[in-house]
C-alpha cells in the first residue's frame, strides 16, 4: 500500500509505503509492517520513520498496541531520536504506552546515541 498527503499550502509533506505481514504469536496476532514514511517540511527536512509493528492481544488484557524499536532521522539537520514502544505485560494492573526515547544529534553515525562524536540532547 502506497500513500501521499500534503497540505493545502504544500509546505508539509507525508508519503511512503508498507506491507503487513501477520503472524500469530501464542497470545495474539502480531502485524510487522514493512516499509518506510517519509515527512517533508517546507522542502528543507526530510524525516524518515521506519515503520512499528502492531500488535492485536486476543488473550487478557485485550487490546492493540504499537510494539517495537524505530528511528526517527533528518539527515539535512542531523537530528535523530531513537524510541522503543514497549509491550504491555500480561500483569493486569500493566500500563499501556510505554514509550522510552533518546534525542541526539549525530556526527557520523546516527545508529547510536552513544557513538563517538554523537550528541545527547535528551533521554
Amino acid at each position: 500500500t502506497a500513500y501521499y498527503a500534503e497540505d493545502e499550502r504544500g509546505r508539509v509533506r507525508y508519503n511512503g509505503q508498507f506491507e503487513p505481514r501477520a503472524t500469530f504469536t501464542g497470545v495474539g496476532v502480531m502485524v510487522r509492517m514493512v516499509g518506510r514514511n517519509c515527512i517533508h517540511l517546507m522542502e528543507e527536512e526530510m524525516y524518515e520513520l521506519p515503520l512499528l509493528n502492531l500488535h492485536f492481544r486476543l488473550l487478557p488484557p485485550i487490546g492493540a498496541e504499537w510494539v517495537g524499536k524505530t528511528r526517527i532521522l533528518c539527515r539535512d539537520t542531523k537530528l535523530c531520536i531513537q524510541l522503543e514502544f514497549k509491550p504491555r505485560t500480561m500483569n493486569p494492573t500493566g500500563s499501556w504506552n510505554v514509550v522510552k526515547g533518546t534525542f541526539f544529534r549525530y556526527s557520523k553515525d546516527p545508529s547510536s546515541p552513544t557513538a563517538i562524536g554523537n550528541t545527547v540532547l535528551m533521554s
